[in-house]
């Protein structure tokens, strides 16, 4: 009940906390111009700690997409706050957050390939 409570509070504020995550992350690529960097970043950072924590409450599921979107939120946030790639900075930041929570670099690697294939450029 706790952990329900929780993600209510989270997802009436920021509700793109509210699920996984792998469904949010397309939306989030077509409509994160719209959305104040504030709000991404935050968005990232309490799903990152929202996650593990209804997760040690009981509740049902993994870290890994969430994680993901963790990622792709903090990355478009920061890309809109310094003008930068957001391809690159959403590459970054998923990297980074998968890296921190997973350990495993191979693992990280592997699963970054999936979200963001590469693209052999013929020039």
């Amino acid at each position: 009940m706790l952990a329900g409570l929780a993600l209510a509070i989270c997802g009436t504020v920021l509700p793109y906390t509210m699920f996984a995550g792998e469904t949010q992350a397309d939306v989030l690529m077509e409509t994160y111009l719209t959305i104040p960097a504030g709000v991404l970043i935050a968005t990232g950072l309490v799903k990152a700690m929202l996650t593990p924590a209804l997760i040690n409450l009981g509740w049902r599921g993994g870290h890994f997409f969430p994680v993901i979107f963790s990622g792709v939120s903090l990355g478009y946030g920061l890309a809109i706050l310094t003008g930068a790639n957001p391809v690159f900075c959403v590459a970054v930041c998923t990297a980074s957050t998968m890296g921190a929570v997973m350990r495993q670099p191979v693992m990280v690697v592997g699963l970054l390939l999936m979200c963001f294939p590469l693209k052999v450029s013929s020039a």
